[in-house]
């Protein structure tokens, strides 16, 4: 259930795997089961008890309950393909034979229960859509089909000897295309409604129960392709919800691509044929509008991926050349304006971006460029917006998706980009149409300012000149046309737009320094202005021109930095200047804060912070090893040996200072730091129970909420300070700090076993599956061990035999509700210590 695709596969793949590896234990029954599971030696019980349980049918039963209570509490995808892959593990990967699954079930009978469940859903969302998301939710059922079908397939019960079982395999094929369309049926009302741009009907529970893939089965036929095919052309051509495209169209796609792999000459020809209806669309719907053109991208796109090279490809692009090239529209029956060159436009956008489709689209690119051009000059908005987008397109791709206008690229990278010019031979033509001064606004209105400039001058203006001046900003100015193109940029530096201005001021200082051109600049700076919009332009020009020059030299810009990357950066300076520590230097405590805050950075989430944090914590460890310099190679270690290598350090150099108790102390209980790890008082114990009652609460949102930092692991990072707390100097220990830690753990014990009893039965899915869960009791446990090591050498002893109690009592819960066995683990370490 986790929220990566690929970590859900990793872990369906090892529990096919383990259920694979050991069939001896299929035959036992499930008392039988639990009953060996309970009297296996402990030492033997995680890893054999755990196998066992994988064939208990009632151990299943639960863990497929919880399931869909978690699919039907989010309603997110991956809990949703997280119950579709169970679904399959627990029917399919027991055993499935050409005689039936381990279960004793019949793969076809088990499929028709599916089906029979999807049914369900579907009427609770024709009765009632708003309730039905909440209670029935529809997509996990359809993938677990979309995994169970190629399952059963390929151990023979998709064309059976017997010929009724074909027939009836069939028949469910045919059950599932009848329910995608009654799926359809329920929800295209709310999906198909025409809604103002930026507004949403529906709640996001409601769009996303129709808009989830429907398994395609290689059991198809030509007249199954072809209504399969035919409903989701429908629903890209009516959808007009954005969140469903992208889901709709894979589905459409992959339908493309395996009716042109069939061997059926009729199939084969099914993606031309949707192509020649689709073109009909574009032509019928061109006075029906919206800026992305609705689904009708994604159906040319769809039928594309069958058809990624070659003469149809091909034929494809000119044709949407031709319909966006056309004139300004023309009137249909009821005086609409159509303009179906939106769509033409639009259709190639996302041709020209898609990745897949590679070198199959560069020889269009020029053709693509005029045409492009030929829009923003047109009279009507909608082209010319949809002009502005396929010529950004078209930029992104010349320079192969780097956006080289930032500071931050190369000059090298530059430099090599003025091969476009030659690349594309009319590039410089259409260069100066966009920047031509007498199509955006006249010289003595910009002379004089006696007129003001309309708003949509302004955006007239900015449609041409932008794009014309991000080129130059990537590739400079070409060879042919030189002067005409400069004098253009400079004229547009003095213009009454500030925002063209200043992309026209940027686009210059890119341009590489030469003798010629600081005398260029010279007289330019001489000519008298007449404008303040002139002055400042020049302004601009040499704000930039300074910027850019400081970029050159540093080879970064400071507002680019952020804190993190500078404070690491920082670090790494400071070390460098004092180079060689001595030797009383190393228990400083203010060096102390400064090696803790490298630990920091190599725990980042970024990974050039975390590899510049090793290359300092190397440096740092380098100083201050025993040998000679001269005479040792320097340290150069990897983020994971860096950490392990600076806590290392800190144990045997710090072991006695109260500073990294305390510090050691807020790692492993998670507390937030303090402002100085000097500071020994108020810290402050949450309550561990409202902390486990927050953690243990389910999550209804739709999407789940990244955390902040992926990379770190809480729970390990928690083992890892306890070790270093517990390898420092029991006098270090602050008592006000140690009663806490007493009284903290005794309650984060009892909230654990209350919970615990409260929820009953833990297991797979349980509530320790909860990712905040599990740490927040590591980290309990982790602490109960401190309190009672460090009580054990003169603490507070009277305290110790209560939470001895704790843990035998939380011990003997935990067997009776299997709970998590990894707490179980270091619950039996713990009690182990008490003899």
């Amino acid at each position: 259930m986790d929220p990566f695709d690929d970590v859900r596969e990793l872990a369906a793949s090892i529990l096919n795997k383990s259920l694979q590896t050991s069939p001896e234990y299929v035959t036992l029954s499930p008392h039988k089961i639990m009953s060996e599971r309970h009297t296996l030696p402990v030492s033997k019980s995680d890893d054999i008890g755990d196998a066992l349980l994988l064939h208990d049918k009632p151990f299943w039963a639960r863990v497929m309950h919880r399931a869909v209570s978690r699919m039907q509490i989010s309603g997110r995808a991956d809990h949703a393909d997280g119950f579709g892959r169970l679904y399959d593990i627990y029917h399919g990967s027991h055993g499935v034979s050409s005689e039936g699954t381990a279960w004793g079930e019949n793969p076809h009978i088990v499929l028709g229960n599916l089906i029979s469940d999807i049914e369900q859903c579907i009427a609770s969302a024709r009765s009632n859509l708003h309730l039905a998301v909440g209670t029935a939710p529809l997509h996990g059922y359809l993938i677990a089909a979309r995994y169970l079908i190629p399952r059963y397939k390929n151990c023979g019960h998709a064309h059976p000897n017997d010929k009724d079982q074909a027939r009836e395999w069939v028949n469910l094929i045919h059950k599932l295309l009848e329910n995608s369309v009654r799926v359809w049926d329920a929800v295209k009302g709310i999906l198909c409604a025409d809604a103002p741009e930026g507004y949403e009907i529906g709640t996001a529970n409601e769009l996303s129960i129709g808009a989830k893939p429907t398994p395609i089965s290689q059991a198809f036929r030509h007249g199954d392709y072809r209504a399969f095919g035919e409903l989701v052309f429908e629903q890209l051509a009516e959808l007009r919800h954005r969140g469903a495209f992208s889901t709709v169209s894979q589905t459409f796609a992959e339908c493309c691509l395996r009716c042109a792999q069939s061997d059926d000459p009729r199939t084969q020809a099914l993606p031309k044929e949707w192509y020649q209806k689709t073109l009909l669309c574009i032509q019928e719907r061109g006075s029906a509008l919206t800026r992305r053109s609705a689904g009708l991208p994604a159906m040319i796109t769809s039928i594309l991926t069958a058809y990624p090279e070659g003469d149809f490809f091909d034929s494809v692009i000119c044709d949407l050349q031709t319909v966006a090239g056309k004139g300004s529209g023309d009137r249909d029956h009821q005086n609409s304006l159509r303009l179906p060159q939106v769509h033409g436009f639009n259709c190639l956008k996302d041709i020209l971006t898609e990745t897949k489709f590679g070198d199959s689209v560069e020889r269009h690119v020029s053709v693509s460029l005029e045409i492009a051009v030929r829009g923003l000059e047109s009279d009507k908005w909608a082209i010319r917006n949809c002009g502005l987008m396929l010529l950004k397109a078209l930029i992104t791709r010349m320079n192969d998706g780097t956006n080289t206008a930032s500071s931050k690229v190369s000059s090298s990278h530059r430099r090599l980009s003025t091969l476009v010019y030659d690349k594309y031979q009319n590039l410089p033509d259409l260069l100066l149409r966009l920047l031509n001064p007498e199509k955006t606004i006249n010289e003595e209105t910009l002379r004089t300012q006696s007129q003001a400039t309309s708003p949509n001058d302004t955006v007239l203006q900015a449609q041409h000149v932008f794009p014309a001046l991000e080129i130059i900003e990537q590739s400079g100015i070409p060879e042919r046309h030189q002067s005409e193109i400069r004098q253009a940029v400079w004229f547009h530096l003095e213009g009454p737009v500030w925002p063209i201005r200043e992309k026209a001021a940027k686009a210059l200082s890119y341009l590489p320094v030469s003798d010629q051109r600081e005398e260029e600049m010279r007289q330019y700076l001489q000519t008298p202005w007449f404008t303040q919009n002139a002055l400042h332009g020049r302004y601009l020009y040499l704000r930039f021109m300074f910027a850019q020059r400081e970029y050159l030299l540093t080879s970064k810009l400071v507002q680019d930095v952020t804190t993190r990357r500078a404070a690491v950066d920082s670090l790494a300076n400071f070390f460098e200047v004092i180079k060689e520590l001595p030797a009383a230097a190393e228990w400083n405590p203010v060096l102390l804060e400064l090696y803790l805050l490298i630990y920091t950075s190599l725990l980042d989430d970024n990974e050039d912070i975390r590899d510049t944090g090793a290359t300092v914590a190397s440096k740092l460890l380098d100083s201050t090893t025993s040998q000679n310099p001269q005479d040792r190679l320097p340290l150069s270690l990897m983020v994971p040996a860096a950490r392990d290598k600076l806590l290392e350090h800190l144990k045997h150099n710090y072991h006695d200072s109260p500073s990294l108790w305390t510090h050691s102390l807020q790692r492993l209980l998670g507390l937030h730091l303090i402002p100085s790890v000097n500071s020994r008082k108020n810290l402050l114990f949450p309550s561990p129970k409202a902390l486990l009652e927050d953690a243990n609460r389910e999550d209804p949102s739709l999407f789940a909420e990244e955390k902040q930092n992926l990379y770190v692991d809480n729970a390990q990072e928690a083992r890892v300070w306890q070790e270093v707390l517990l390898s420092l100097d029991r006098s270090t220990a602050d008592a006000d700090h140690l009663r806490n830690l007493h009284v903290w753990a005794v309650d984060g014990v009892d909230a654990l076993i209350e919970v615990a009893e409260r929820e009953n039965l833990d297991g797979p899915l349980g509530w320790t599956s909860k990712p905040d869960v599990f740490t927040l009791g590591v980290r309990i446990l982790l602490a109960v061990e401190v309190a009672l090591r460090v009580s054990a050498n003169g603490g507070i002893a009277n305290q110790d035999e209560v939470l001895r109690q704790r843990i035998r009592k939380l011990f003997e819960v935990g067997k009776e509700c299997e709970l998590r066995p990894a707490w179980m683990r270091m619950l039996r370490d713990i009690a182990d210590g008490f003899d």
